[in-house]
């Protein structure tokens, strides 16, 4: 992703949910104001831990760069309720989804949970 294309990110600023935009090496790209706010990750944090937000499961494997899985589902996954790391090392439970971008990103977009609720991560 160019720097020109970095201030079309700034819209996700708008969002009440959760977004980070990573690059294909897993590193992220962008961190908008709500994933701030809410799990307390900045983009220089998550950079230097980048799996740190993943608890384990689909999510981790993304985190992983195991990109391929979001490649064979179309470009875009319901990872169902994963659990998220928070900057302080609390757990936060939250719906995840993941889309493919251009150049090997990809979007990541969680809406936080109070509770979880029997689902469980899986491929959609």
């Amino acid at each position: 992703m160019s720097v020109s294309e970095r201030p079309s990110l700034d819209l996700f600023d708008a969002i009440a949910d959760p977004v980070i935009v990573w690059d294909s090496a897993g590193a992220p790209l962008f961190i908008n104001r709500a994933a701030t706010e809410l799990l307390g990750w900045t983009e220089d944090a998550l950079r230097a831990t980048p799996t740190s937000l993943a608890t384990g499961g689909l999510l981790a494997d993304l985190l992983a760069g195991a990109r391929p899985h979001l490649d064979a589902a179309a470009g875009r996954m319901r990872l169902g309720v994963c659990a998220i790391r928070t900057a302080d090392g609390r757990t936060r439970h939250a719906c995840a989804h993941a889309t493919a971008l251009d150049a090997g990103a990809w979007l990541l977009q969680l809406r936080l949970v109070s509770e979880p609720p029997g689902e469980t991560e899986h491929f959609r």
